[in-house]
């Protein structure tokens, strides 16, 4: 007589490839949350520039000459969870040139943003620049 049921070896089985399928998933989906959190800080940059050009008409308008650096961005743009607002610097602007304004290392990347201030003919520029680590 024939008795119904899984046997302990197919069950065994079944777990093994369980783990083995779950252990060759998880680099994919680390490296798919760190995508996610480097998309953040590029559209982050982005509405900085966004939010920026219409400072910089503000400030033209205001006869500062086309300077960002005494606006405050926080309540214009959304802050993702990556930034750390209280060490982003808009002070630090390069006048001519782009300056450090804020660093951060997620993982095995670092990621640079760095702003030129505006002046009377040029808009406000914010850069991202992100620098791998293969160690």
């Amino acid at each position: 007589m024939k008795k119904g049921g899984i046997k302990f070896v197919e069950i065994m089985l079944l777990l093994v490839g369980s783990f083995i399928l779950a252990y060759s998933l998880i680099p994919r989906i680390e490296k798919i949350s760190s995508m996610g959190k480097e998309e953040n800080i590029k559209i982050f940059v982005k509405r900085l520039n966004e939010t920026s050009a219409i400072l910089w008409s503000k400030s033209l308008r205001d006869g500062k000459n086309g300077s960002i650096k005494d606006f405050t961005f926080k309540n214009r743009v959304i802050i993702p969870d990556e930034i750390n607002f209280s060490k982003l610097n808009i002070h630090q602007c390069g006048n001519e040139m782009f300056n450090v304004i804020y660093q951060k290392k997620l993982g095995n990347t670092k990621y640079v943003i760095l702003c030129r201030d505006g002046n009377s003919v040029m808009l406000p520029k914010f850069k991202l620049i992100c620098v791998k680590d293969n160690n």
